[in-house]
C-alpha cells in the first residue's frame, strides 16, 4: 500500500526534520518535547512534553528526502549552531539554525545544476573549526565530498565536489582538522581520511570484519576526545543479520568489535541503517539508532531500535524508540552539548 503521510520525527529536544507529503522538510525548536504516540530516548527512558510549531526548513514544492543533520559543539558560543542536508529531486540542499531549529536560513542548492547527474544520500558533519564537511551519493554511483568555512547559505561558499570512492551508503564525521567518510560498496564497508581538512585523502580501508563477511550500512561517529566509532550491519555466516560497533583512536584502524544487536532467526535480515552518534564530553559514550523488523521477513514490520554503548560495552541494551504500532524507517541521530540525543525517521502511516 502506499503512503498517505510521510513523516521523519525528531526526537528529544530542539530539532524535528519532518517530510509531510514528501514535500517539504521542517524543524521544531525547543527545551524539550515529545511527538504524540511516541517515546523520547536519551538513553534513560526519559519522556518530555511537546512543545512549538515546526518550522519549514526546505520551503518548497520540491519532494524532499533523506535528511541529515548535525550539530556544532565547538566552539561555546556555537553550540545552538545547526545545520541540515537533504535531496531535493536531484539536487542536495542545505539549510542551517542558530537558535537550537527553532529558525532556520532559506534553503540553498550545494551540489551543483547539472541536470543529467542527480544526487542523493547526503550526510553532514561539523569540525571544531566550524567547518561543515558533506558527502553524498551521484547516480553514477560516485562517493562525493564537499565542504565549506563560513557563510554556506551562500552556494558559491562551497568546495568543488572532490570523488572519495564509489557505490552507496556514504556517512562522514570530523574531529579538527581529521575527516573520515564510510560507504559500502557489494557487501562491504570501506574508509577514507583526511588530515587536512578534506583537501587531500589517504587511501582506501575496509572496514572491520569485512574481510570474509558481508558489512554494509556503515555509519561513523567521533567524541570530543578524538575516539571514533562506526556502526554497520553484518551477516555472520550462518544466515543471521547482526549490528556491530567498533571504535578507533585515529579513524583508521578499528578495534573493540561487538554485537550492538541480532536478529531472532536464521536467515532473517531483520536489521538495517543504523546511524550513529557521540555524546559530547562523555569520553567514549555512542548511540546507535537503527532499522528493526519486529515480524517476519515475508510479512515485515519495520521500528527504530537504539543502543547505547562504549568501546568493547553495551551501556544500555537495544530499545523500541519509534511507536511500536506505525511502521519507521531510515534513522539519523545527532547529540548536542547539553548531553541529548536527536534521533530522526521516516513515519509511514498507512
Amino acid at each position: 500500500m502506499k503512503s498517505k503521510f510521510r513523516q521523519i520525527f525528531a526526537k528529544k529536544p530542539s530539532v524535528k526534520v519532518t517530510i509531510i507529503a514528501a514535500a517539504v522538510v521542517v524543524a521544531i525548536g525547543a527545551v524539550a518535547f515529545l511527538l504524540a504516540n511516541t517515546k523520547a530516548w536519551q538513553g534513560n527512558g526519559a519522556v518530555f512534553p511537546t512543545e512549538n510549531p515546526p518550522a519549514n526548513v526546505s520551503n518548497d514544492s520540491v519532494p524532499s528526502k533523506e535528511a541529515s543533520i548535525a550539530t556544532q559543539w565547538y566552539p561555546s558560543y556555537a553550540a545552538n549552531n545547526l545545520a541540515a542536508v537533504w535531496a531535493d529531486a536531484t539536487l542536495i540542499k542545505y539549510g542551517e539554525s542558530i537558535d537550537s531549529g527553532q529558525t532556520w536560513s532559506s534553503a540553498i542548492e550545494i551540489t551543483g545544476a547539472d541536470a543529467s547527474i542527480s544526487h542523493t544520500q547526503p550526510d553532514i558533519a561539523y569540525s571544531s573549526s566550524g567547518l561543515r564537511h558533506v558527502t553524498y551519493r551521484n547516480n553514477d554511483g560516485k562517493i562525493m565530498y564537499i565542504k565549506c568555512a563560513s557563510d554556506c547559505n551562500i552556494s558559491t561558499n562551497w568546495s568543488t565536489p572532490i570523488e572519495i570512492g564509489g557505490i552507496q551508503d556514504p556517512a562522514i564525521a570530523a574531529y579538527g582538522d581529521t575527516v573520515v567518510i564510510v560507504w559500502s560498496a557489494g557487501d562491504r564497508g570501506y574508509s577514507r581520511k583526511s588530515a587536512d581538512a578534506g583537501d587531500t585523502w589517504g587511501a582506501t580501508k575496509m572496514l572491520p570484519g569485512s574481510w570474509h563477511l558481508a558489512s554494509t550500512d556503515p555509519d561513523i561517529a567521533v567524541d570530543s576526545n578524538g575516539t571514533w566509532a562506526v556502526s554497520f550491519f553484518q551477516s555472520d555466516g550462518n544466515g543471521s543479520t547482526n549490528l556491530l560497533g567498533a571504535t578507533s583512536t585515529d579513524g583508521e584502524s578499528w578495534e573493540n568489535v561487538i554485537t550492538l544487536d541480532l536478529t531472532s532467526e536464521q536467515w532473517q535480515p531483520d536489521i538495517f541503517k543504523p546511524a550513529i552518534a557521540a555524546l559530547p564530553f562523555s569520553l567514549g559514550n555512542f548511540y546507535t539508532a537503527y532499522q528493526f523488523n519486529t515480524q517476519t521477513i515475508a510479512n515485515p514490520f519495520m521500528v527504530i531500535k537504539a543502543v547505547s554503548w562504549t568501546s568493547g560495552a553495551i551501556v544500555t541494551a537495544p530499545v523500541i524508540v519509534s511507536d511500536p504500532n506505525v511502521q519507521a524507517f531510515n534513522p539519523a541521530i545527532t547529540s548536542d552539548t547539553n548531553g541529548y540525543v536527536h534521533a530522526t525517521w521516516q513515519s509511514i502511516a498507512q
